[in-house]
């Protein structure tokens, strides 16, 4: 894991202030391309813990999804969150997220037929915990294998009351969940700014400093919940 004669503590301590680092050390796949202007001002919006509740509004095409699952896997990394709920469109939608995560930990098959742990679960110490399903998994981590806990879900699942050993969430991702089919009357558009702005909201932690609510979605009419949210 040497990027420029770094050590590894020396890379870890740079990621921690540089998103970008850390997604293209760890994530190079993902991350294939150079980052554009705007993406620092992205990560610091999603970083900073004085914004409890966020709303980004961005276009089609501009890596929200990406982005988001970059975000969360920083703060499994750095330990920042133990609860997590990652809501899409649709369940399928978040699942493919949380199975995204899992891939990034889960140990690999090698070419010489043993399993190795990736460079980002070396890293930061970081295994599958006993629960390891396509829509939840659990992932100890650090030395004192503290657990993890990542459940994903449709917006218009069941998303109300969600806890985690009777911890609420403290990281809520809610990833481009206005779509076509669900903004297209104010009737929709109501419902869905309810379960974001209400029952979303009202699920996460209180106990936490630096728990996150987190919104990005590409806008589609004046009174989805991205518009909604500005005003709330």
């Amino acid at each position: 894991m040497d990027a420029n004669g770094l050590s590894p503590a020396e890379l870890v301590k740079l990621c921690a202030v540089d998103t970008d680092l850390f997604a293209h050390t760890f994530f190079p796949k993902t991350a294939r391309q150079n980052s554009p202007v705007f993406s620092r001002q992205v990560w610091e919006s999603l970083e900073n813990p004085a914004l409890r509740l966020l709303n980004l509004k961005m276009y089609r095409g501009s890596g929200k999804t990406s982005r988001l699952r970059i975000f969360t896997a920083k703060r499994i990394a750095y330990g920042i969150s133990r609860t997590i709920l990652y809501v899409g469109a649709s369940e399928s939608h978040a699942v493919r997220s949380v199975q995204w995560l899992r891939s990034q930990i889960e140990p690999k098959l090698g070419m010489d037929g043993t399993y190795a742990a990736s460079q980002f679960a070396t890293a930061f110490g970081l295994r599958p915990g006993a629960k390891w399903q396509e829509h939840e998994i659990q992932v100890f981590h650090g030395v004192d294998q503290h657990p993890i806990w990542i459940l994903g879900v449709g917006i218009t699942g069941n998303i109300r009351g969600i806890n985690f050993d009777d911890y609420r969430p403290d990281l809520i991702i809610v990833d481009d969940a206005v779509t076509d089919e669900n903004a297209q009357t104010k009737e929709q558009c109501a419902k869905i700014a309810d379960l974001v702005m209400g029952a979303l909201a009202n699920s996460l932690s209180k106990e936490e400093k630096n728990a996150k609510l987190v919104m990005l979605n590409t806008p589609l009419n004046p009174f989805d919940v991205c518009a909604l949210a500005e005003t709330s």
